[in-house]
């Protein structure tokens, strides 16, 4: 790290036209996040041709920023609809929504903007002082320890099962089944299609969350209006207070460090991160009753979890050329435009460009928390509306969030069919987490595990072996073995107390 380049980047972002770019970039990537489907891809995209003869600072610190903007502002329509604006934003759902419904909407929103500004920011000041050597450790994942990684993930199925670890495992084996479905992507063997040629695509994770979240929503209301929740018309947009940030921090750290993480490792993305760090939040959580219900934790968790992912996933970008997610692919095809190539030549061809992103990536974390009590209570006000009419909404974003994604007339249908599943589960008290953390991470596990049996000859000794992945799933028992061991220990140690206490009576 240089501080003269450093310094040199501080000054290019505050110069009033980079600046106002930047903030242009934030704002736009806030409410393309907040509209499901959209994200801030789009904008990038947009943007891309007609930034050709603009200075790259300001293009890239803008794209940047849009990035940073979009990953926040997808918890907005989580908390506000109950829809993800992104599917990194799901896990927001779980206690965003009904913290809302008890009409503190304006702390929900504000408790996601304040935790995705600390999330961004220690992801931002890790791109600056070890990016390069963070990529080297990206680059030695094998297929063997993404396995490992998803393993971990998975792991959290226990934690986040509720009262009943039966249904728990029900509804996750739902969801492992659910990337099953259509081509398998090494043998090309057609799976559970039954002749439907529209299965064999398989089912893509964006309309089945907007089925089980938002759909199913829609289903149990559409009863009749009068039986919507009643909450509270005067809302005010507030940070966590002191004494909520003090049981925050620890929580919020936590998941800042699993998305950077998880960022840095190309093609797994804030998704993960997200679905990870809500279950570590759920697992080491002093009342882990709580969550589903409104639980400050769980909306801090995912949100600092995946807004850290998106400067982790800059780290293989810049430093490898090899992009870590969707949206910094599309900023790589950026670059390229430029005629940049980034990697290790551009530290060296362009040091004061490279210095200018990081600086900037920081600045748009920073704007995220000076704006976010305003930006929630603007957004907030969406609660006010009656559901009878925001419920034609939810639908219209819901038919156009599915379809954007593949533009696809069967991904409504998933959709509508996931909806009904959805209801029929929360009917019927199984929790939907389970199931979503088998889709989201149950192909991960999958296709990992038979590409590294594949690598080694079909030895799955020579899988687990390996060091990191090793380290990986040794960390993942001691997870699902340590707190119900310290839970049956604090329960012992209760009775013991209890009976000292009458004999000595």
């Amino acid at each position: 790290m240089s501080f003269d380049l450093l310094i040199h980047g501080f000054l290019t972002v505050i110069q009033p036209i980079n600046f106002l770019w930047m903030a242009g970039g934030l704002l736009g990537g806030i409410f393309l996040g907040a509209v499901p489907g959209i994200g801030p891809g789009l904008g990038i995209i947009l943007l891309t041709p007609l930034t050709f003869y603009s200075p790259p600072e300001a293009v890239f610190v803008m794209m940047i920023a849009m990035y940073c903007g979009g990953m926040c502002g997808g918890a907005i329509s989580s908390i506000l609809l109950r829809i993800p604006g992104h599917p990194s934003a799901a896990p927001t759902v779980f206690d965003g929504y009904p913290l809302a419904m008890k009409g503190q909407a304006g702390k929900a929103i504000g408790t996601s903007l304040f935790a995705s500004g600390l999330g961004g920011i220690f992801g931002s000041l890790v791109l600056i002082l070890v990016s390069t050597k963070l990529a080297t450790v990206a680059t030695k994942f094998t297929p063997a320890e993404y396995f490992a990684l998803a393993v971990v993930g998975l792991t959290v199925i226990a934690s986040v099962s509720g009262k009943s670890l039966g249904k728990g495992l029900v509804a996750a084996a739902i969801g492992l089944l659910i990337p099953t479905v259509g081509v398998d992507r090494i043998t090309g063997v057609a799976r559970f299609t039954f002749g439907f040629y529209s299965l064999y695509e398989g089912f893509h994770f964006g309309p089945v969350l907007v089925g089980i979240f938002a759909i199913s929503e829609v289903i149990r209301r559409s009863g009749g209006f009068t039986s919507v929740e009643i909450v509270a018309k005067k809302i005010k947009a507030t940070f966590p207070s002191w004494l909520e940030f003090k049981e925050l921090w620890g929580c919020i750290l936590r998941s800042s460090i699993i998305g950077t993480f998880i960022g840095i490792l190309p093609a797994v993305g804030g998704t993960t991160a997200g679905f990870i760090s809500y279950g570590e939040a759920v697992r080491w959580s002093k009342n882990p009753e709580k969550f589903g219900t409104g639980a400050l934790e769980g909306i801090a968790a995912p949100e600092a979890a995946n807004n850290a992912a998106a400067p982790g996933a800059l780290v293989p970008l810049l430093a490898l050329g090899i992009p870590g997610s969707g949206y910094t692919a599309l900023i790589l095809a950026a670059f390229m435009l430029h005629g940049l190539r980034p990697g290790p030549l551009l530290f060296v061809e362009q040091p004061k460009l490279v210095y200018t992103i990081f600086v900037g990536v920081l600045f748009a974390n920073l704007l995220i928390l000076l704006l976010g009590p305003w930006l929630a209570n603007i957004f907030a006000r969406v609660i006010d509306i009656p559901y009878s009419i925001l419920m034609p909404f939810i639908i219209i974003f819901s038919i156009v969030g599915a379809y954007a994604i593949r533009k696809s007339h069967f991904d409504l249908w998933v959709m509508f069919i996931f909806g009904i599943v959805g209801y029929i589960m929360n009917h019927y008290d199984y929790p939907l987490m389970p199931l979503v953390l088998g889709v989201v991470l149950g192909d991960m596990a999958e296709m990992s595990l038979r590409r590294a049996l594949l690598i080694t000859g079909g030895s799955f000794w020579a899988v687990i072996s390996r060091p990191i992945t090793a380290g990986l799933l040794i960390a993942a028992v001691i997870a699902l073995i340590l707190p119900p061991l310290i839970t049956y220990v604090k329960r012992k140690r209760c009775m013991a107390t209890e009976a000292m206490g009458k004999t000595g009576m």
